[in-house]
């Protein structure tokens, strides 16, 4: 087996496992390369007000991890942010995950290496306020 079979075979292990795990609230969860940062992606549809929205929180592996969060509706961009470690002051950030929506925000999961250093967090996604981090507080 050469080296380029190999690597085939062990994406295809990673692939299938990760559609394996996949959680019931039916996201899709793609993994691709792109300049060599490695990018996961997860796509939610959320249906809000009777209108369908796409989210995707994308993850960029380069020296530091950024996430992009993006929501759209009808192929329109309704909102994109930027995130890192910075904006929680977090040094280990590993992943952030959509929890749910409500009253003009969409909330999301911060998880860190460290259990104690998880936080919830929302965001804006309508009124003037759109894109801003609505609040952040730590789990117990």
């Amino acid at each position: 087996m050469t080296i380029n079979q190999t690597l085939s075979f062990f994406s295809c292990i990673v692939l299938l496992f990760l559609f394996a795990c996949k959680d019931e609230n039916k996201q899709n969860v793609m993994i691709s390369t792109k300049e060599a940062i490695d990018t996961f992606v997860t796509e939610k549809e959320i249906a809000m007000y009777n209108e369908n929205y796409l989210l995707k929180i994308s993850k960029f592996i380069a020296k530091e991890p950024t996430w992009e969060i993006k929501l759209t509706k009808n192929n329109k961009l309704v909102f994109a942010k930027e995130l890192d470690k910075g904006t929680f002051k977090l040094d280990n950030l590993q992943e952030i995950e959509y929890e749910s929506v409500r009253s003009n925000s969409l909330y999301f999961h911060a998880k860190s290496i460290n259990p104690d250093s998880n936080l919830h967090f929302s965001i804006f996604y309508q009124t003037p306020k759109v894109r801003q981090i609505q609040y952040v507080n730590k789990l117990e």
